[in-house]
């Protein structure tokens, strides 16, 4: 049994780290979220916020080391008519899909 708790001699390490980044993705989802008016769109915060909290949570459980995030620059993009001009040509992507064009 003193295997399986034997990692939380790292916890104060972790959490230093976590904390911190913590409060800096909901501040930017908040931001994004109260944002989006501006663009003509509304989402209602609490909803969003649970949302993004609990699928980052699963993901962590599953092993994803990376957090969600809501999208940033909302009111920018669609303001541009933002479209599939702003994604990355299909040659990039398939590249990028398999690794890098360099490793053929």
């Amino acid at each position: 049994m003193g295997h399986v708790f034997s990692g939380f001699e790292y916890l104060g390490v972790i959490l230093v780290t976590a904390i911190p980044f913590g409060i800096y993705d909901l501040v930017e989802a908040l931001d994004n979220v109260e944002s989006a008016p501006t663009a003509g769109d509304s989402f209602p915060t609490t909803r969003v916020l649970t949302a993004d909290g609990v699928v980052s949570l699963i993901g962590c459980l599953m092993g994803n080391p990376f957090i969600n995030a809501v999208y940033i620059g909302h009111p920018g993009w669609k303001a541009r008519a933002a479209g599939s001009a702003t994604r990355p040509p299909p040659a990039s992507r398939s590249s990028c899909s398999r690794g890098s064009a360099s490793s053929r």
